[in-house]
């Protein structure tokens, strides 16, 4: 019978192979394996093992595709059983031997597990196979999530009203205290004067300079979700620094796809909108 080897090389981390219905895995897989194995060598796949990531992560898989007796073959792959909040493209998914390829996996803020992801290579000739690819994705504490997030939202945001219609106030970004590990909205508008703005209007204050406490974030990791609890907040006012007691709540989510993210909160003086650049991509 003639035969096509498939050879995968994996880039710094690996991914763990079985064949569909029998569950082998394997390592370095040599011919004399696959036939024991598979009855059918026309081609193979090697240097298959466990990846890991973490919730907010990307990684590429490099392989090369080659046949194994001298005539040329088409391979086609695919993947199926990818969970939702996994990005997996394949740069070439059909070609003939020999030819190179890879995969990009994203996961985008995934829960910490086990997400099996099937690999099927299907031959012009020759039998279909299928590999297990195990993807863990690892737990991570408080700290480790906010700090990889500050590096994506950094800088100044802006608030606008209820219904995004207009800017209200562009001076207002997320901190993070790393010693207390306490994330901060520093400087988010509490109270809108259209009439006179910068008098009457009044914001939250910041984490360096402020007597007092400005307000209290959350961010989970693992579904992309910001959270401000209900707490009530010492308001300045823009100008004359006045202060006035606010209460405040609200939650957000990322758009890892467009690059954004958007906090909706509301206070006793009305509801206003938090959008900023995530610069993940």
């Amino acid at each position: 019978m003639r035969t096509i080897i498939l050879l995968l090389i994996v880039s710094t981390t690996a991914i763990t192979s079985c064949k569909k219905e029998k569950q082998n895995t394997i390592a370095e897989l040599s011919p004399e394996d696959s036939i024991r194995i598979y009855g059918d060598t026309t081609y193979y796949i090697t240097g298959l093992t466990d990846y890991t990531m973490h919730p907010l992560d990307r990684q590429i898989i490099s392989y090369l595709v080659e046949h194994n007796d001298g005539i040329q073959r088409k391979v086609d792959i695919s993947l199926s059983g990818v969970p939702a909040n996994v990005g997996a493209t394949i740069s070439k998914q059909s070609g003939y031997t020999p030819y190179s390829s890879s995969i990009e996996l994203t996961t985008k803020f995934l829960p910490s597990g086990i997400y099996p992801v099937t690999v099927h290579a299907k031959p012009d000739i020759g039998n279909d196979k299928y590999y297990t690819i195990n993807l863990t994705v690892e737990a991570v504490n408080k700290k480790e999530c906010i700090t990889e997030i500050m590096k994506y939202i950094g800088g100044n945001t802006n608030i606008y009203d209820k219904d995004e219609q207009k800017i209200l106030f562009d001076n207002t970004y997320p901190w993070y205290d790393h010693v207390n590990n306490i994330f901060y909205l520093n400087r988010a508008l509490l109270a809108y004067d259209p009439v006179n703005t910068l008098l009457n209007s009044y914001t939250s204050p910041v984490s360096v300079s402020a007597p007092h406490q400005p307000i209290v974030m959350d961010f989970d990791c693992y579904t992309g979700m910001f959270s401000i609890p209900s707490q009530t907040i010492k308001g300045y006012k823009y100008a004359t620094r006045d202060t006035l007691d606010f209460n405040i709540s609200g939650s957000g989510t990322v758009d890892i796809d467009n690059g954004v993210y958007k906090i909706e909160y509301t206070t006793d003086s009305g509801s206003f909108v938090m959008k900023g650049n995530f610069l993940w991509q």
